[in-house]
């Protein structure tokens, strides 16, 4: 299996299982932009987290050998990335939702 397929259907489950709906059952537009919103904001309170726990720990877990450091910054990537932009994906979830029209080749 291609790894593009493999992906598509790892993306499938993970938000079938992130909306409680049968598993067998591809999930709508509107199921896929939620998830997106869903997946947006555990990466932005995961990202406050990691921050408040660095700011507690002191200058040490800014040091570059420390799991702290590296996972803020790891989160902060993310967090830059199109997909986890939270107005992005909050309106993307609000036009499906209301039936209207979103910028084609939009990520969801």
């Amino acid at each position: 299996m291609p790894v593009i397929q493999f992906e598509h259907r790892l993306e499938e489950t993970l938000c079938r299982r992130q909306l409680g709906g049968d598993l067998r059952q591809p999930v709508d537009l509107l199921g896929r932009a939620k998830c997106r919103l869903i997946a947006t904001e555990v990466v932005h309170r995961a990202r406050s987290v990691t921050s408040l726990l660095c700011d507690v720990s002191g200058a040490s877990a800014q040091f570059l050998h420390s799991p702290f450091q590296r996972a803020q910054r790891d989160l902060n990537m993310i967090a830059s990335h199109i997909v986890s932009d939270v107005d992005a994906a909050s309106e993307l979830y609000g036009r499906i939702a209301m039936g209207l029209d979103f910028v084609p080749g939009a990520v969801i």
